[in-house]
């Protein structure tokens, strides 16, 4: 029996209590930190991203027990985990950015596309390591708190946008999302991305920038959060659905930092910048949850296309619950954690008093109808209509799911969020309360027959009851024809895009080939041979040299010894 998975759980467990100080009075973590690197004593946000990340980890720990089968993906899952750790716990400027690009070499091995696999590294390397290794440049010393200004905070603010897919940095994330094993697509959504979001947010408390930048951030976010979910209402994948979705959920995360930058130290910035945040731990519990989900019908049915699933609730009754859970969650539907953060987020806009975040607000509360939308035709078109055959996956992958998605509706029961009680907004126990009295009041006034009525067929004979549903790729065409020239240009855009990262990609080859063939052959190598070669010879001369001493040292005690008997 495999014992790595347990023992990866098991660690995780324990990097979650560690970890994890935010209300839970742990230690911090920097005592843990033997190694003599630069790490300081941990802030409370360090903390929340160190909770966001040990929840993650935990639940795809725990899920890869039965899901995982690849002995390498096993090696890879704990350092992939530990690198997106340094990057949350470097003070030193050298770590945190070494840390970071070995998160994205690591996330470029669980890619099992290699085309794909290629574009993601490009892209990393363009948008990621360029402006990382720029902000090393700027550095008068090893420490993040020596930068200050906008120029340093503007490079880590590019990085974190390709990282966490914001908009125009976006067209990376569905064919890579989809392309990786669901556990990892569910670190890639419930974790890395938060690190690049952590990245940001600690730009801004260390760089300490213009007020005005904040007005960028939310723009970008409201420009993400829009595109992302129009985007993730048409697609009949499940993988690439849940993607666009997570550029759709980290525009409400952009647009609540982005007001928290440009209005604190007012109320209203610190509850937008709570609300942020909130969504952050929020969006990792759910999304983490979903892509797991994706990882049962893999499991399970061999596909991820919703149009050829169906009906799995009675053959996947468990799997069904949680995904139901962490559907409801990210559509924003109360009681769940989903829509606090979102309440907070609308109350922060609505209050700003600024023309264009009351806009980027009103864009935020009309997707998230599209995002409950886009979820009905995710979860009718995989879980309901007649019988599916099929199986539930094993207790393991089940548990996965059922961390996240349960702690979904207990944060929105008992909600997290940093320095702000949403309760003087909205009470999630009454509301539940209201909701239960409603359901006994009306079981009690329309009692329930016991009589099951089948579907009316239109009068078709031997139409087999299981084609009673309506496919994903049937839903919204109306709606899409509405919107049909923002899908062409944003399609057009995104073929620009990967086509100027093709670009980069055929110079950076041919960069690789000139610099193989001439330079190294014509300059390198020789210097290699050259330095190769006196190696050898002072090695020897060193040899000769002890033989020299030593013949030298018998001559010199002979001669003593003649002396003295003379």
């Amino acid at each position: 029996m495999e014992v790595v998975p347990y023992l990866l759980a098991l660690a995780s467990l324990v990097g979650f209590m560690g970890f994890a100080r935010v209300g839970l009075g742990v230690a911090s973590i920097s005592s843990l930190i033997m190694i003599g690197l630069a790490v300081r004593d941990l802030s409370s946000v360090e903390n929340y991203f160190l909770l966001i990340l040990g929840v993650s980890s935990l639940a795809v720990f725990v899920y890869s027990m039965a899901y995982t089968k690849d002995k390498l993906q096993s090696a890879l899952l704990p350092l992939f985990v530990l690198s997106m750790y340094g990057v949350l716990v470097s003070e030193n400027i050298l770590l945190f950015v070494f840390s970071w690009e070995l998160m994205t070499l690591l996330s470029y091995l669980f890619i099992r596309d290699r085309d794909v696999g290629a574009k993601y590294f490009i892209t990393m390397h363009i948008f990621t390591t360029i402006p990382l290794l720029l902000l090393i440049a700027l550095a008068p010393t090893l420490s993040l708190s020596s930068l200050r200004g906008n120029l340093p905070f503007l490079l880590v603010m590019i990085a974190a946008m390709a990282k966490s897919g914001i908009v125009p940095l976006h067209f990376w994330v569905a064919e890579t999302y989809d392309s990786a094993p669901s556990n990892v697509s569910s670190l890639f959504a419930g974790a890395m991305e938060k690190v690049a979001l952590f990245a940001l947010v600690k730009a801004y408390l260390t760089f300490n920038p213009s007020r005005e930048l904040g007005l960028v951030v939310a723009i970008l976010g409201a420009l993400s959060l829009t595109i992302g979910t129009l985007f993730a209402l048409k697609q009949k994948n499940a993988k690439r659905l849940l993607a666009y979705h997570s550029i759709g959920q980290m525009g409400y995360m952009w647009l609540g930092i982005g007001i928290g930058i440009y209005l604190i130290p007012s109320k209203v910035g610190y509850l937008a910048l709570a609300a942020g945040l909130f969504h952050a731990l929020n969006h990792s519990l759910f999304k983490g949850s979903l892509f797991l989900t994706a990882g049962a019908f893999e499991y399970s049915k061999g596909t991820v296309d919703l149009d050829k699933l169906g009906g799995l609730f009675k053959a996947m009754p468990y799997t069904g619950t949680f995904a139901l859970l962490s559907s409801l969650a990210i559509s924003g539907v109360p009681p769940f954690n989903g829509f606090l953060s979102k309440l907070l987020l609308y109350e922060a806009g609505y209050s700003s008093g600024d023309p264009v975040l009351q806009l980027a607000t009103a864009f935020a509360f009309f997707i998230s109808a599209a995002t409950l939308a886009s979820f009905i035709k995710f979860y009718s078109s995989a879980f309901l209509g007649g019988e599916s055959e099929g199986s539930e996956v094993p207790v393991s992958m089940v548990v996965g799911q059922g961390i996240p998605s349960i702690l979904c509706l207990l944060l929105g029961l008992f909600p997290l969020t940093p320095g702000v009680n949403p309760y003087s907004y909205f009470s999630s126990s009454m509301f539940l309360l209201m909701l239960a009295v409603l359901a006994v009041g009306v079981l009690v006034a329309v009692p329930f027959n016991g009589v099951e009525a089948k579907p009316w067929n239109c009068g078709a004979t031997g139409f087999p009851e299981e084609r009673f549903r309506l496919k994903a790729s049937s839903y919204y065409h109306q709606y899409e024809e509405k919107i049909g020239a923002l899908y062409s240009l944003s399609s057009y855009l995104r073929k620009a895009g990967s086509a100027l990262v093709d670009a980069m990609a055929s110079a950076y080859w041919w960069i690789s080939k000139y610099f193989e063939e001439y330079i190294d052959e014509a300059i390198i190598m020789p210097v290699i041979r050259f330095l190769t070669s006196l190696t050898i010879v002072l090695r020897d001369f060193s040899v000769a040299m002890e033989v020299t001493m030593v013949l030298s040292m018998i001559i010199l005690a002979g001669v003593i010894v003649l002396l003295v008997g003379w």
